[in-house]
C-alpha cells in the first residue's frame, strides 16, 4: 500500500496561498535579507514590501536558502504523519535551497528531491502538476521521476517592464539597443 504523499516546494514557486492551499502544497519560504533584518518569504514580507522598500529608500534584497536543518525540520514534521513528500526547489544552479534539501532529505526515509531547474512559475506548474499526480494516486517516486522527466519540458520566460530592477541588481546597465528586435 502506497503512503500519503505531500507535495513541498520553496518559496521560489511563487503560488498565491490560495493556489497552494487549493492544491495542498506545503512552502518553505527562502529568507529576505533587507539590511540588518531578515524575513521570511511570502511570510512576513511579500514581493509588494520589496518595491515598497526600494521606492522608499532603494535598499534591494538578498536571499537566502533555508538551511539544512530548516528542510530536516520541515520534512520531519510532515513524515512524522505517516506521508511521503514530494520536494521541489529553485534551479540548484541558482540557489544552494535544492543542495540543502537533498542533504537533508539523505538523513531521512520517504523524501524524494526535485531539481526544478528553473524558478517562479515554471516551479508551481510543477509544483501542480505534482498535486494533480497525487490526486491521481500516484505513489511518491513516480512523481518525482515523472515531475524529473517534465523540467526538461518546462520552458517560462518573463516580460519585464523596466530593466531598472535588473540593472540595480548588477546586469549591464540599460540601453536604448536593450528590447529592439533586428531583422537582419
Amino acid at each position: 500500500m502506497t503512503k500519503p504523499v505531500v507535495i513541498t516546494a520553496d518559496s521560489t514557486c511563487d503560488l498565491s496561498a490560495e493556489l497552494a492551499a487549493r492544491f495542498d502544497i506545503r512552502v518553505i519560504p527562502l529568507t529576505i535579507l533587507l539590511g540588518e533584518k531578515s524575513y521570511l518569504d511570502g511570510v512576513d514580507f511579500t514581493a509588494q514590501d520589496i518595491y515598497s522598500r526600494y521606492r522608499a529608500d532603494g535598499t534591494l534584497p538578498k536571499t537566502s536558502a533555508p538551511g539544512i536543518q530548516q528542510f530536516t525540520d520541515f520534512f520531519a514534521q510532515i513524515l512524522e504523519t505517516g506521508c511521503e513528500i514530494v520536494h521541489l526547489d529553485i534551479s540548484a544552479e541558482l540557489s544552494s535551497s535544492f543542495n540543502n534539501a537533498c542533504i537533508a532529505a539523505s538523513e531521512l526515509e520517504g523524501v524524494y528531491t526535485v531539481d526544478s531547474r528553473m524558478l517562479g512559475t515554471g516551479l508551481g506548474l510543477l509544483a501542480i502538476e505534482g498535486a494533480e499526480c497525487r490526486d491521481r494516486g500516484m505513489a511518491a517516486a513516480d512523481i518525482a521521476e515523472h515531475l524529473r522527466a517534465l523540467t526538461e519540458k518546462v520552458d517560462t520566460s518573463f516580460v519585464l517592464d523596466t530593466l531598472e530592477f535588473m540593472w540595480k541588481a548588477g546586469a549591464a546597465p540599460p540601453s536604448p539597443r536593450w528590447g529592439q528586435i533586428s531583422c537582419a
